[in-house]
């Protein structure tokens, strides 16, 4: 290539003028994209240093707060009666939240303290605040302080959180309320049950908690719920293990026409069911639907009598390998340990898949018969 020497170099003859011109361009936007890229790795390093000094100092912050309240705190929970400091601003969320962390640890007669210390500190009037905020995990804070204060005047901004439509919100509400005003926690927790969105686990604790009123609710919203719709009361009565909710349970099993429901109504009844629902299950056996007689096989391990191991038998050769397998386990609670019994049963068996299914569940669970 012919080049022609100048100032600036050797510059091949066939460069068009248009790259001459604008190479002084090229090379100003090369260096503003440098020094953006710089400037950014600059920002980024600031900003993850403050980050971390943030973090150190809200820790710092936080540990100094705990050695000036944790045993104040503790002296209350105790029985101590020495006055109190006044909370620093900016201190009443990081105490509240001390408060009650200390509470979910103690009887009721260190709750006691730890009441009288919050009411002491005058925390009613800052509790209502955040109940009436719109910040929720303060408001879910606030619930529970509520409730540990016994505090009258929140039962109204209480009702309108349970009827709110954030399910955590309602639930810490419902909570608070039944232990304030019982009556008002009863019809919120009835409106709440009739929701859906709610967590079984979240609610077998507030259930827990307070049986008297939650059993009623339950058992009444079980019989009113829609052909289907009660699956979740269902798995909530089994969940807090309610076995005066048997009766309830049981007649909704009769003639109920919904697969999943009527699968779980056998699998809780095999929780904590009696004698009479063996005898409820035992035709859910022939049923039509897979999952229905999976489940009165897996609820005949737990209810059933060694003369049930003969139609359990019959559902080894099922299409289902659940129902199989579920009938597998069944004939092995059922046989406790008793090797000629199980024998027995098996020996009238020529299924290959029958006789796999019981190989399976025996050398899972390493059951091995007696002699």
């Amino acid at each position: 290539m012919a080049c022609a020497f100048g100032s600036k170099g050797a510059v091949p003859l066939d460069t068009p003028d248009c790259l001459l011109a604008g190479a002084p361009g090229i090379v100003t936007a090369l260096i503003a994209l440098n020094l953006l890229l710089f400037g950014c790795t600059l920002l980024f390093l600031a900003a993850g240093f403050f980050t971390r000094w943030a973090r150190a100092r809200h820790r710092t912050r936080r540990a100094r707060f705990a050695a000036r309240w944790e045993p104040l705190l503790h002296g209350r929970v105790a029985g101590d009666r020495d006055p109190l400091p006044a909370l620093k601003r900016g201190e009443l969320l990081s105490f509240l939240m001390l408060w009650l962390h200390l509470a979910g640890y103690v009887k009721e007669e260190g709750k006691d303290g730890l009441r009288t210390a919050g009411t002491e500190l005058n925390l009613g009037p800052k509790v209502i605040g955040l109940l009436a905020g719109s910040v929720p995990w303060q408001r879910l804070l606030a619930a529970r302080a509520a409730a540990l204060l016994r505090l009258a005047e929140a039962v109204p901004h209480l009702t309108r959180m349970a009827a709110g439509p954030d399910p955590r919100l309602a639930l810490a509400a419902v909570e608070a309320l039944l232990t304030i005003s019982p009556a008002q926690g009863h019809d919120c927790f009835r409106q709440l049950v009739l929701r859906s969105g709610w967590s079984p686990c979240a609610m077998a604790a507030v259930a827990s908690a307070h049986p008297a009123v939650t059993r009623r609710v339950l058992e009444a919203a079980l019989a009113k719920a829609s052909p289907g719709g009660a699956m979740s009361i269902v798995r909530l009565l089994e969940l807090i293990e309610d076995q005066d909710a048997a009766p309830a349970l049981r007649l909704r099993l009769a003639g109920n026409r919904h697969a999943a429901e009527t699968a779980a109504l056998l699998h809780a009844l095999g929780r904590f069911g009696a004698a009479e629902d063996r005898r409820a299950a035992l035709p859910f056996l022939r049923d039509a639907r897979w999952l229905v007689r999976m489940q009165a096989a897996s609820a005949l391990g737990g209810l059933g009598l060694p003369e049930d191991l003969e139609p359990l038998a019959h559902l080894l050769s099922d299409p289902e390998w659940w129902v199989r397998y579920r009938a597998a386990q069944a004939m092995l609670r059922l046989a406790r340990g008793d090797r000629a019994a199980l024998a027995a049963v098996m020996d009238k068996v020529e299924d290959r898949f029958a006789r796999d299914a019981m190989s399976f569940a025996v050398a899972e669970f390493e059951w091995v018969p007696a002699a």
